[in-house]
């Protein structure tokens, strides 16, 4: 059973159905060796498409899962598919097995898809097939004719027109379609003929009309032209703002790419300012009477204006259209959800969120505003009443559509939709393990459905495994190869990962599929930041009361980074200026230098060359390290120095200086769990060796979306085999306790951020010959993040420790400022 759709074929560039009264028929075909599939499930999969064609696709795409041998049901699929609009899916389905090609509807409707988008000589080929399969439709040999004028191939296209004026006199479809045939190719008496041929069966079509108005202009009968079109005057008013709401409407819903999306809605834009001008045109001729009538058509084309320009991305100009109309106008529900969807764009939560609630007590069936009304939420920093929201539209919406004859319900798309952004906004309400599970079980559900696995991957990178996020995004890009979020989000896991060759290639196919698609914007604004310019400068003050912590302090730190080059490679220069002031006297050190970095794919690696004009000296000093990331959840980290800064400063007051190096080793579990532990060697040049090792680990112990609390249980320890040197040197110490800090987001909107800081340690410190005493800080920090990438942060701490056997207490401000951009 083959579902054919009887319409108009489409002109250049059309996407939408000429014929109003569209409808469904069902032919039985006969094909040698086909198995024999569900039929009564095909045959409710049938009925469901003829009221919702998406939603008949989206049964028998399922079916297909479980039959995909059956060509009859793949034969329907594509049939359907095309009648949905989903041309690519359309070709897809068709060739994928060769016993379709053996179906004259399919093999039509396959051929009209490539037509749609463009492939014409892929269209032509099809068509000829259908033709030979069957020579007694019609239908295919217009296809034909229309393909082969639009390829430039008048020739060939003549005979097939001419043929079908003769074969169907009074059909007004062929009719209007060979009348368009014949414009094609520059036949305009021909084309006369077909529209007068089509007048006589339907005299009062505006379309038909114009078309002969044409014609006969280009004829050189202007008179008769005017004559023929001017009772048509409200006619072509009527049709220029029918045509302008068919093209908002394929522009807005049914483009297969964003890309062609684009081209749609730009056409529809010039339809509509075409019907604007002949209402400006007709208005000083009215009657009194006919006002109201001009007034409801141009209030129309006002409402598709908004509507296309929300297409285009527009949302100012949206916005304006808006405040333009008159404060009491009752504005249709798709308008509103227009401009709603505008003010959310345009970071205007307050209005967004107003209209969105009015069209889900108006319409709560509909998914779309629910979601919206829940994103608006989220940007008031609402983010308990935006999953209050998406619960409720879960709960409205029906988990399974059904239909008469079908064994098994099939999954409702707009449900799974709305279960798909409710987990996804889990993660915006910093939930990430909950909106991990939610979306995993739903991909488990559905494995084919590529915004699920999209989504999930996000969630992936968002607790910090880009490489499990990229295998999920490689499993939809077998079902959807070019599909644009996917491939954004691609690009997204690849840059985590460093490689960005490969998502600088991915990001240029997005340039051709979604231009100018919102998020993508968003990326390639953060994408430049990290890759640019970094300013980075923090400084400490100290005041303290012990020999060891000095009596006071001081710590400036700068670093420069430049833009990456060739995506790898980069320039820094830093200083270093740190001061104290202790009963022994004073010491400083200032360093000075610049080098080299490398960071590509998971490996980073950079070499340094300063001076100390705090060493007698005064000698160079060479300095380096790298990383290396073992998957998602390692990290290897090593460095040294040839003048080490775990060298103290107390040292300087005897020109003591020292080499050293460090490594460390980090499991990141995910952003709830990770341990790191390393090891740290420094030599001194007055014969002391200094060995120390650490490990840190760090739980999250509880999350909401504005408060944060971490753990960390701290240790180290250290020998050092020099005795009564000028600076601290315990034989043997340790210290083990733990950190807490809480993280509270107070207050934020967009990229403006501000967090409060409270933390405390607490712990135990050990040295040889002196025992165990306590050590204590608490700490009370802000950070500003103006916007991404900028930042300040302020902070004060206390701390209170022993050293050689002596509580020393220390108070220390901090400030820090850092910056990137292009």
């Amino acid at each position: 059973m083959v579902l054919c759709k009887i319409h108009v074929q489409r002109t250049p560039g059309r996407r939408f159905r000429l014929l109003a009264c569209s409808f469904l028929m069902v032919f039985m075909l006969q094909a040698a060796g086909a198995e024999d599939g569900p039929e009564a499930r095909r045959k409710a999969a049938v009925q469901l498409a003829r009221e919702n064609p998406r939603a008949g696709l989206a049964v028998l795409r399922g079916l297909l899962q479980e039959y995909p041998q059956d060509v009859l049901l793949r034969a329907d699929a594509v049939v359907v598919a095309n009648w949905a609009d989903e041309d690519r899916m359309a070709l897809e389905l068709y060739q994928q097995h060769p016993g379709v090609g053996s179906h004259a509807e399919a093999t039509e409707a396959a051929a009209r898809s490539a037509r749609n988008l463009r492939d014409l000589e892929l269209a032509a080929s099809l068509f000829r097939r259908a033709v030979n399969l069957a020579p007694e439709r019609w239908q295919p040999r217009l296809g034909l004719a229309l393909t082969l004028a639009e390829e430039g191939k008048a020739d060939e296209a003549e005979p097939l027109l001419e043929a079908l004026l003769l074969e169907q006199p009074t059909n007004a479809e062929a009719l209007a379609g060979s009348a368009h045939g014949f414009g094609l190719i520059g036949k305009p008496v021909r084309a006369l003929a077909a529209y007068q041929a089509w007048l006589d069966q339907e005299p009062d079509r505006p379309e038909a009309r114009d078309g002969a108005a044409l014609a006969l202009s280009r004829l050189g009968g202007g008179h008769r032209a005017t004559e023929l079109s001017a009772p048509a005057t409200w006619a072509r008013i009527e049709a220029a703002s029918s045509l302008a709401r068919q093209r908002t409407r394929w522009g807005q819903s049914y483009a297969p790419t964003r890309l062609m999306q684009k081209e749609e809605s730009t056409a529809a834009l010039a339809q509509i300012e075409h019907a604007e001008g002949l209402v400006a045109q007709a208005r000083p001729g009215l009657s009194a009477g006919e006002g109201p009538r001009l007034e409801a058509i141009s209030r129309q084309l006002a409402y598709d204006r908004m509507v296309v320009l929300r297409d285009l991305l527009r949302m100012d100009a949206v916005v304006e259209c808006y405040g333009n109309l008159p404060a009491d106008r009752e504005l249709p529900a798709y308008v509103r959800e227009a401009v709603a969807d505008a003010y959310l764009a345009l970071r205007a939560p307050d209005q967004s969120g107003g209209l969105y609630l009015a069209l889900v007590e108006e319409m709560p069936e509909l998914a779309t505003p629910w979601i919206g009304l829940a994103y608006s939420q989220l940007e008031l920093e609402n983010p308990r009443g935006a999953m209050d929201t998406m619960e409720e539209a879960l709960r409205r919406s029906p988990i399974w559509l059904e239909a008469p004859g079908l064994r098994t319900p099939q999954a409702n798309p707009d449900h799974e939709m709305i279960e798909t952004q409710a987990a996804l906004m889990l993660s915006f309400t910093e939930d990430l393990p909950a909106s991990q599970e939610r979306l995993e079980h739903l991909r488990d559900e559905a494995p084919a459905n590529t915004s699920i696995r999209e989504a999930l991957a996000r969630a992936y990178l968002a607790r910090g495994w880009p490489i499990r996020g990229e295998d999920e995004l490689r499993i939809a890009q077998t079902f959807e190869p070019d599909e644009g979020g996917v491939l954004l989000a691609l690009a997204e896991v690849l840059e985590a990962q460093g490689r960005r060759d490969e998502g600088d290639a991915i990001v240029l196919t997005l340039m051709s599929i979604s231009p100018d698609q919102e998020r993508m914007a968003n990326f390639l604004a953060e994408r430049d930041t990290d890759r640019g310019w970094k300013v980075e400068l923090g400084t400490v003050q100290g005041f303290g009361n012990g020999a060891q912590v000095g009596t006071d302090d001081h710590l400036v730190e700068t670093r420069v980074e430049s833009p990456l080059l060739d995506n790898r490679w980069g320039l820094f220069v830093n200083q270093l200026y740190h001061a104290a002031d202790y009963a022994a006297g004073d010491s400083s050190r200032q360093r000075i230098g610049g080098g080299v970095s490398y960071d590509y794919a998971g490996k980073s690696a950079w070499l340094g060359l300063s001076r100390d004009d705090g060493s007698a000296e005064n000698p160079a000093i060479v300095e380096g390290g790298g990383s290396l990331a073992l998957g998602d959840h390692w990290r290897w980290q090593a460095g040294g120095s040839s003048s080490s800064l775990r060298v103290p400063l107390q040292a300087a007051l005897r020109d003591i200086q020292g080499y050293g190096g460090e490594t460390s080793l980090t499991w990141r579990q995910s952003e709830r769990r990770s341990l790191q532990a390393g090891a740290a060697f420094t030599r001194f040049d007055d014969d002391n060796d200094r060995g120390q090792v650490f490990a840190t680990w760090q739980e999250r112990l509880f999350t909401t979306p504005k408060l944060k609390l971490e753990s960390r249980l701290l240790g180290y320890g250290s020998f050092n085999t020099g005795e009564d040197r000028a600076y601290f040197n315990p034989r043997r110490d340790a210290e083990l306790g733990p950190w807490m800090e809480l993280d509270w987001l107070t207050a934020r909107h967009y990229d403006f951020e501000f967090h409060q800081y409270f933390a405390a340690y607490g712990g135990a410190y050990w040295q040889e010959d002196y025992g165990t005493g306590p050590a204590f800080s608490a700490r009370y920090g802000q950070r500003w993040q103006l916007e991404y990438g900028t930042a300040i942060t302020v902070g004060v701490i206390y701390s209170r420790r022993p050293y050689d056997g002596e509580q020393e207490d220390r108070v220390a401000l901090e400030f820090g400022f850092e910056w990137g951009g292009k």
